[in-house]
């Protein structure tokens, strides 16, 4: 396999809810396109900040909840950073593969696509993998992504 494509980048909360493209030349020889992708750290391990942002997140986005007497914030760990990943093609949407998962390794080819994903053909030209950061909860998160072409024989 030959890579096509890496890409690292070190995250902060500030990047939450926002969506980076990257994109990747897919030439015509291909038979799959290969993604590798993964994130660190996954859970948030400080326990004071994952209580204040707990708290804040009832407040905003349940404040009946938040006001109550019983509230027990420790219910909600843990607090989890959430990348997710989605391809494009010269063709169009390709799929995603919106998972949980820290560590993901996703195959995209005619007829053996990993789940989330769809192509009928690996169309030659500009391919963009998207990375969404749902949540940064961690002061930084780092993520790799890698695109790697595998020829007919290689698959």
């Amino acid at each position: 396999m030959k890579l096509l494509f890496t890409a690292e980048k070190i995250l902060t909360p500030a990047d939450s809810k926002t969506h980076m493209a990257f994109a990747f030349e897919v030439t015509a020889n291909l038979a799959a396109v290969e993604l590798r992708f993964s994130y660190a750290p996954k859970r948030c391990e400080d326990r004071g900040l994952s209580r204040r942002l707990i708290l804040d997140g009832l407040k905003r986005y349940a404040p009946a909840a938040a006001s109550g007497q019983t509230l027990r914030w420790q219910d909600y760990l843990p607090v989890q950073n959430l990348l997710t990943l989605s391809l494009d093609t010269p063709s169009g949407y390709a799929g995603c593969a919106h998972r949980h998962n820290p560590v993901q390794r996703h195959t995209v080819a005619p007829g053996k696509c990993s789940p989330g994903f769809a192509v009928t053909s690996l169309k030659p030209g500009l391919w963009h993998a998207v990375v969404s950061a749902h949540c940064v909860a961690t002061p930084q998160c780092v993520f790799v992504l890698e695109a790697y072409g595998a020829t007919e024989g290689e698959t």
